[in-house]
């Protein structure tokens, strides 16, 4: 249970931060900012297997390229706190394709008046988000805090591949337990049990997202 929230906690704010600041990077309409972002989409064209499997061969403690890129011997798969960064990284790589084409377009839609008036008004970059994209793109934000939370809570693929719940059993997340319990082990009752709990904590944080959208968000 702490791998799994501790991950959902870190995992959650970057992915929202990393998706939504490339989309605004990304936005406009020139034939180079369209290329951009239909390269960034094609993230979802690849297998999530396929990828997991890229990724655990670029973090390699010994051969792999980002220890190569870095200068040092990073233990990715040997220290807790580097094996959770991995993960972390991997689970927003793997979540960035869809996430950004929902950024994409909820920007798009912002009508074209709206920054025409923000620049006679002479609103900075600044004011634009804080009280024009922001606000307009709020229902495309919960849904996509609400996605991330589930695929965070529901991790088990990218760690069966990558680290296999360790080390020490530092990302051995609940569902990962579930199916280590139920399937492999053959305890169906413990692995119901991790299941009904896995499905509680995360209908908790949908519950505690939906309130806060209720006096936070309009829908238009």
């Amino acid at each position: 249970m702490r791998a799994t929230l501790l991950f959902t906690l870190l995992f959650v704010p970057v992915n929202f931060a990393a998706t939504f600041l490339m989309a605004l990077l990304c936005h406009g309409k020139s034939k180079a900012l369209k290329a951009a972002r239909i390269s960034l989409m094609l993230i979802m064209a690849v297998a999530m297997s396929s990828i997991v499997l890229l990724f655990k061969t670029l973090f390699d403690e010994h051969a792999g390229l980002y220890n190569s890129l870095l200068g040092r011997s990073i233990p990715w798969f040997s220290e807790p706190k580097h094996a959770m960064a991995m993960l972390v990284y991997v689970g927003v790589y793997l979540d960035f394709g869809f996430d950004f084409l929902l950024f994409s377009a909820s920007l798009l839609n912002i009508p074209r008046p709206l920054y025409e008036v923000a620049d006679l008004e002479g609103a900075s970059a600044w004011d634009r988000l804080r009280y024009l994209e922001l606000p307009l793109t709020a229902p495309t934000s919960v849904f996509v805090l609400a996605t991330s939370m589930k695929d965070a809570m529901l991790i088990c693929s990218p760690v069966m591949i990558l680290t296999e719940g360790g080390p020490f059993r530092s990302t051995q997340t609940l569902v990962y337990q579930m199916y280590l319990e139920g399937f492999k082990g053959g305890g169906i009752a413990q692995g119901s049990v991790l299941a009904v709990v896995a499905f509680s904590l995360t209908f908790l944080l949908f519950m505690g997202l939906m309130a806060v959208q209720k006096r936070r968000v309009f829908y238009q």
